[in-house]
């Protein structure tokens, strides 16, 4: 399966819409803080099996460890991903 999709966080709300090619959209939102993030999914179905499955709900508790990270020297260069 391909999943594309779009996730956004502003402040500490996470909004978010993907496709699956097996035939379902995607919702999903969330807080996220420090050490844990709370979310909810709709799976919304589109393809044949509408009929015998109106979609799921997800509801997400993440936790976060904490950890030290040391940052290594800055390099200033411009950088293609």
């Amino acid at each position: 399966n391909i999943l594309l999709g779009i996730t956004t966080k502003i402040t500490c709300v996470i909004l978010g819409l993907n496709y699956d090619n097996s035939g379902a959209y995607i919702f999903n939102a969330g807080l996220q803080f420090k050490y844990f993030k709370l979310g909810y999914s709709y799976d919304m179905t589109v393809s044949k099996l509408t009929n015998a499955t109106f979609g799921s709900h997800e509801i997400q508790i993440i936790g976060f460890i904490p950890y030290r990270f040391y940052k290594p020297c800055p390099i200033k260069t411009i950088r293609f991903i």
